[in-house]
């Protein structure tokens, strides 16, 4: 009979866990390709609405979704100062704003946090890829502002 209500037990563990992995938090590729491509259609759009600069790479978006968004400003050129990576992280956030809101979306109602840094990709002293980061532009919903900090 212990022996029965083992392996009941068990049984009953295995069905749960097998239920748990079929569930699994792992997209679709159809949701993947959906997620990529809402993503490329917010940079897109954020890189169309500001203007850009000779310096720059481009926008990279690495989260655009719920109420997060973090946004990449890839520099190809050296900056000539904070105050230029400042007024362009200002220029991108200023833009991503602007697009939330063309969505019918309300940044500091909704608390969203969004993100923009600076980085401009090198290479090391030794040949290995190492990425540059200047500072990030930061958006507070408490306020409605935009706040600069820089790399230290």
């Amino acid at each position: 009979m212990k022996k029965l209500a083992i392996i009941f037990f068990s049984v009953i563990a295995i069905v749960w866990l097998v239920s748990l992995a079929g569930r699994s938090g792992a997209p679709s590729p159809e949701a993947s390709t959906a997620k990529a491509a809402a993503t490329q259609g917010f940079a897109d759009a954020v890189s169309t609405a500001v203007k850009t600069s000779p310096k720059w790479s481009g926008i990279q978006v690495d989260e655009a979704s719920g109420n997060d968004y973090t946004l990449v400003l890839l520099y190809k050129a050296m900056p000539s100062s904070q105050l230029e990576v400042e007024h362009d992280t200002k220029a991108v956030m200023q833009a991503v704003l602007n697009e939330l809101v063309k969505q019918g979306r309300n940044p500091a109602k909704e608390h969203i946090f969004v993100t923009v840094r600076a980085h401009k990709p090198e290479k090391g002293a030794t040949g290995q890829s190492v990425v540059r980061v200047f500072g990030r532009s930061v958006y507070d919903y408490n306020n409605d502002s935009i706040t600069y900090k820089p790399e230290k």
